[in-house]
């Protein structure tokens, strides 16, 4: 779900307040689990584009947060 969003978000096909107010604690909460499961799977398997989607996504809402406190989840 998270990757499809941040490739519908990069392309510009969603828009973004979408994604803040309907899934954007749950993306927070979710990328910051399992960041690090997911860079060592990189480094693992040789795939350092793993979940990165996830990550620009999750990367677009922090900033978004950081100038909207009030969205910030």
């Amino acid at each position: 779900m998270f990757e499809d969003a941040g490739t519908l978000l990069k392309s510009g096909l969603l828009d973004f307040k979408m994604v803040t107010t309907g899934f954007g604690g749950l993306t927070r909460q979710w990328w910051e689990k399992n960041q690090f499961i997911v860079v060592e799977m990189r480094r693992e398997l040789n795939q350092p584009r793993m979940a990165s989607e996830s990550e620009y996504l999750y990367k677009m809402l922090m900033k978004y947060f950081e100038d909207h406190p009030e969205f910030k989840t």
